[in-house]
């Protein structure tokens, strides 16, 4: 993860379960490896709210 770059959105794919993208700020994103569990696990910590789509992915986004 990059440290000090404000993480606005995760996305975890289901058909892609190993790995879930950080969305930032600035509109970059980065693949980190990870489960479900793991993305939800940081998605907690920031206090993100959860959201889905209909293709399988789930997202949380920063709250506000």
């Amino acid at each position: 993860m990059n440290e000090g770059r404000e993480i606005v959105s995760i996305v975890w794919y289901s058909h892609r379960p190993d790995w879930h993208e950080l969305v930032y700020a600035n509109g970059d994103f980065q693949r980190v490896p990870g489960t479900l569990e793991d993305a939800a696990a940081l998605a907690e910590a920031l206090q993100m709210e959860l959201g889905t789509d209909e293709s399988g992915s789930v997202q949380w986004y920063r709250k506000g």
